[in-house]
């Protein structure tokens, strides 16, 4: 036989459990529940939006007292029968009252949580033992608050750790750049960063692009900008454009630079005239 095949009479019982209008709240109602075995009884079974047929299970081991809920919302009656429920109940630790006070005291010395409705159950029987519940279920509830406040106060701080340092790399590779990426947005800033921390290859060693363009106008290579550069490629000849260049001390030789490389280089060259003018 299985839950559904139950055909004990309905009761109507009163129980104790939380209020669905606040999760905080502990109310009692009444309830039509019929008895399955030993202090479990079970509410009558109605479908859910998907047609499943749902139940919630309680626990009555005083006749003359409120009831407690168990489960909520089980599925499918026809898949228990009695004994595997009694069986479940009995592994928990709730199967008698005594068993349940002694699991309880359990979750005390473990620091597990005890709910609110437990404890009014529990105050039908003993309020001595529902009021030591209840202050060792407020003095956890305030450590865990404390904790999750040193929590969110450790995870700010780390979080604002990051943003500090990730602030001094940003402001320590602006810096790289000689005051010409000062004004840049951070955008701006990381679309230069990509093209002119580039590795590239010259004279044997490799270097960024930047540190290769610093140098260059360092040892007194000059940015020059040709308009309408016409190339020729198998008999057709291109439309005219700029280039950008880079010429050596003689002008004959020379580099092809990106705009912004030019940019870049024009703005150091400027930096190293202006230096040379302030040191006569």
């Amino acid at each position: 036989m299985t839950l559904a095949d139950i055909d004990t009479p309905f009761a109507r019982k009163r129980v104790i459990e939380y209020s669905k209008r606040n999760s905080n709240k502990v109310v009692r109602h009444w309830v039509d529940v019929q008895h399955v075995i030993g202090s479990l009884w079970k509410t009558r079974s109605s479908p859910n939006e998907y047609g499943e047929q749902e139940f919630s299970l309680y626990l009555f081991f005083d006749e003359k007292l409120d009831g407690i809920r168990v489960a909520y919302r089980m599925k499918h009656p026809e898949y228990y029968t009695p004994e595997k429920i009694a069986d479940t109940v009995k592994r928990y630790g709730i199967d008698t009252y005594e068993h349940l006070i002694g699991t309880y005291d359990s979750y005390v010395q473990s620091d597990k949580h005890i709910d609110l409705a437990t404890i009014e159950y529990v105050r039908q029987y003993n309020q001595e033992k529902a009021s030591c519940y209840l202050e060792y279920r407020l003095a956890r509830l305030k450590r865990k608050e404390l904790q999750r406040q040193e929590k969110r106060k450790a995870k700010q701080e780390e979080e604002e750790r990051k943003k500090r340092a990730e602030e001094e790399r940003l402001a320590a590779e602006r810096a790289k750049y000689l005051g010409w990426a000062d004004a840049m947005s951070p955008m701006q800033f990381g679309r230069i960063c990509k093209m002119l921390e580039k590795q590239v290859r010259f004279n044997g060693r490799v270097m960024t692009k930047r540190d290769f363009l610093v140098q260059s106008i360092q040892n007194g290579l000059v940015p020059r900008k040709k308009e309408n550069v016409v190339t020729w490629w198998r008999g057709m000849e291109s439309k005219p454009k700029t280039e950008y260049r880079l010429y050596d001390a003689n002008g004959r030789s020379y580099y092809n630079i990106s705009k912004t490389e030019f940019d870049f280089a024009i703005y150091v060259q400027g930096r190293i005239d202006k230096n040379e003018k302030d040191s006569v």
